[in-house]
């Protein structure tokens, strides 16, 4: 494991970058392919638990 703040960080990062790829996803999947919000917002939540769960496996918990 990390250290404890160090873990934090990268806790943080990966969220924030997860969050930051779905939210940013969300407009382009409406405006190239007329895609309700609604599914543009599951999708939101989708992606940013994956890159969340693959990140933090993967990186921050190595394991």
């Amino acid at each position: 494991r990390h250290h404890r703040v160090l873990e934090f960080v990268y806790f943080s990062v990966v969220s924030s970058t997860g969050f930051a790829i779905g939210l940013l996803s969300g407009p382009y999947l409406i405006k190239w392919y007329g895609i309700s919000t609604l599914t543009a917002q599951l999708l939101l939540i989708v992606s940013s638990t994956l890159v969340n769960f693959i990140c933090r496996k993967l990186f921050v918990f190595k394991g």
